[in-house]
């Protein structure tokens, strides 16, 4: 009897094993939601190939590669704005009533007619997205940010204007854009980018690698000499994380690198650690950046 007390006491002191369930951080995706002019809610995720009814006579299109696009007569009567709003972790890709597509970035958002009229083909945007313009010379395509408009007719371009980052950047791929700010214009060429620097206000143009800014459409990530936050912020985007610094100096780290939007978290931060000068942890969904020197 005595033996037996042992060794259920014995046995009841080992600690419980518990499996942890770690969570795994998958890649961004096509996800997105339309916000009709009628406060509507329309989850556009996993949708190809199919038409949605938004105003009972009248319906939008997805095509087979997810992507929303308009196609609505002169008497239209939807609704004449809609919303497009992109989450973290998310892309889309919207062709709009005039024919023009636009890639739009995760954390990014969109307002534009449903159908254009008028001289001028007038959209806002917040976040970054890539803008392959029809062109309309009796109508001018005009990006509206918060800071200045970008005004084209026929053009190729990169628009990158988040909230949480001081600066605002257009990068130029082919045709001819107008920018307007405080009733001052600036124009750029084919392979020029502007960069707004919001807490001065002035403005820099100088010529660069359009790929490295426009890549994120094609699905990878490119970047040449680029801050290590400016890095990581595109990166917490696409992943949905939370980034933290030991220090501010490791902000400042300039970086090189290539490589598929589509691979792991971890693949990507293996990557940035060749740096050498840097480490990186990930617990969760959170993301700890030190300086390993």
């Amino acid at each position: 009897v005595g033996g037996l007390i042992y060794w259920q006491m014995a046995g009841s002191s080992q600690p419980e094993t518990k499996q942890v369930a770690v969570a795994r951080i998958e890649q961004g995706g096509t996800r997105a939601v339309l916000i009709t002019g009628t406060g509507k809610h329309v989850v556009l995720q996993g949708l190809k190939d199919t038409c949605l009814n938004i105003t009972g006579m009248e319906t939008l299109n997805i095509g087979e590669d997810g992507s929303l696009k308009y196609s609505l007569s002169a008497l239209s009567s939807m609704p004449e704005w809609h919303t497009l709003r992109i989450p973290k972790g998310g892309e889309y890709k919207i062709v709009l009533d005039d024919g023009t597509e636009i890639w739009l970035n995760s954390a990014s958002e969109l307002k534009y007619p449903a159908h254009f009229v008028g001289n001028e083909r007038r959209v806002q945007l917040t976040g970054e997205a890539y803008f392959q313009v029809a062109r309309n010379e009796a109508a001018p395509f005009i990006v509206e940010t918060r800071d200045m408009d970008v005004k084209v007719l026929g053009t190729s371009f990169n628009v990158r204007d988040y909230q949480d980052e001081n600066f605002l950047e257009t990068t130029l791929v082919n045709g001819k854009v107008a920018f307007e700010r405080g009733g001052n214009y600036s124009y750029l060429k084919p392979g020029e980018q502007l960069r707004l620097n919001k807490e001065d206000g002035k403005t820099t143009v100088e010529t660069v690698d359009v790929l490295l800014y426009c890549s994120w459409k094609d699905g990878r990530f490119a970047f040449e000499k680029q801050r290590l936050e400016e890095i990581m912020n595109t990166i917490a985007r696409w992943y949905n994380i939370n980034v933290f610094y030991e220090s501010s100096s490791v902000k400042d780290i300039l970086f090189t690198g290539n490589i598929k939007r589509y691979s792991d978290l971890e693949q990507v931060v293996n990557m940035l650690k060749l740096i050498n000068k840097i480490d990186i942890e990930i617990k969760d969904r959170n993301v700890f950046v030190r300086n390993n020197e």
